[in-house]
């Protein structure tokens, strides 16, 4: 069963689904067959688009700050060491690298450093785009 999932993603069959599905749902939006509450139908009377989420540039610099921060007064050693188990558990695949995710979360390590030492040992996925 695993080896048919797995060739369903390689064959793009997933994301072909998936697309088929968004642009038929889509359609059905769009020719107001499907009724979206506050989108196509219900708006009470305002017909303006909704507005789309704005975040404003000085959060941003606030994030950073205190990203910055927090890498200043964690544990160095601490972060080393709970990337270099989850680095270790990712590569045998019998350990479930659960337990390294959470002592490298306990040990102040971000996502993004998280997902490099996956990365390093799994590599990137590049998605495929079917037509």
């Amino acid at each position: 069963m695993l080896e048919g999932a797995f060739a369903c993603i390689e064959d793009g069959w997933f994301l072909s689904e998936i697309a088929d599905a968004a642009y038929r749902f889509q359609t059905k939006v769009a020719k107001g067959e499907w009724i979206q509450v506050g989108v196509n139908g219900y708006t009470d009377g305002d017909d303006t688009a909704p507005s789309t989420l704005y975040i404003d540039p000085a959060v941003e610099t606030q994030q950073l700050a205190a990203l910055a921060a927090l890498k200043q007064s964690r544990d160095d050693d601490a972060v080393r060491g709970a990337l270099a188990r989850l680095a270790a558990d990712a590569e045998d695949p019998t350990i479930n690298v659960m337990p390294a995710l959470i002592g490298a979360a306990r040990a102040q390590v971000t996502v993004g450093e998280s997902m490099r030492a996956l990365e390093s040992v799994f590599g990137t996925w590049y998605e495929r785009s079917v037509v």
